[in-house]
């Protein structure tokens, strides 16, 4: 069976004031996943901070600096889960995740964002940890603002790409998304997909629109029985009725 999978990327430098102009953009779209990052939101503000027809699944915000930050919102209609574990790996400023798991389509989906103060190595120490925790999972999406230019000749860059590659997961986007750099991407094993840049006017970054053609055997439910258990008692009952019904149509 295959499944039509949607994903949202966009740096939103500060969801706080932007939450009514983010909900009037996605009322034409029909995006599965959300994945923010540059929030700049506290623990206690990420949680009442609520999009409408999604849920906040799993978020990163940081502790001892401001601004920063991931999360993920998904729509109510997947059977989607936190994955903490791999959140526990962010570290502020060098490599801060978010990740959510969604069983039925046997995807995994992680939001990073580092900063350009931050330090590469720390990032890509990070990133290698977080990845070898997804080896597990059938397809994986790394959606994320890098501050490294996919476009130039950079060695950052270079180093990311060949990261990612080392996990079977591939770049999308090859076009500026901040200016005349690339800065954000989305990288996934999955490859019947498909991306578009989106200008949301929300901040200087660029939007990614992200789809996906994911194949998945559908979970089976099993529905509940009844039986009359055969035993002793229950041989008692059965001749009873037994005794009680005609034959006479059998000949």
């Amino acid at each position: 069976m295959s499944t039509s999978f949607s994903i949202f990327f966009l740096n939103i430098q500060s969801l706080r004031n932007k939450v009514s102009e983010l909900e009037v953009q996605l009322l034409d779209t029909d995006y599965d996943v959300i994945c923010l990052c540059e929030h700049w939101l506290k623990n206690f503000e990420v949680t009442n901070t609520c999009i409408r027809n999604y849920i906040l699944v799993n978020s990163f915000c940081r502790e001892n600096r401001i601004h920063g930050g991931s999360l993920i919102y998904v729509k109510p209609i997947h059977n989607c889960i936190s994955v903490p574990r791999i959140t526990a790996l962010s570290s502020e400023m060098h490599c801060e995740i978010s990740c959510v798991y969604l069983p039925v389509l046997e995807a995994v989906v992680l939001c990073i964002y580092r900063s350009p103060q931050g330090d590469f190595k720390i990032f890509s120490s990070t990133m290698e940890k977080a990845l070898r925790q997804c080896v597990k999972y059938r397809y994986v999406c790394v959606a994320g603002d890098f501050n490294v230019n996919f476009l130039g000749a950079d060695k950052s860059a270079v180093e990311v790409i060949d990261l990612m590659a080392t996990f079977n997961l591939h770049p999308n986007i090859s076009s500026p998304t901040r200016n005349q750099n690339c800065l954000d991407n989305i990288f996934t094993n999955v490859k019947a997909s498909s991306s578009n840049i989106i200008d949301t006017q929300l901040s200087d970054h660029l939007g990614i629109h992200e789809i996906m053609s994911l194949n998945h055997v559908p979970i089976r439910i099993n529905s509940p029985r009844k039986h009359r258990p055969i035993n002793k008692h229950g041989k008692v009952i059965l001749n009873n009725i037994l005794e009680n019904c005609c034959f006479d149509f059998v000949k």
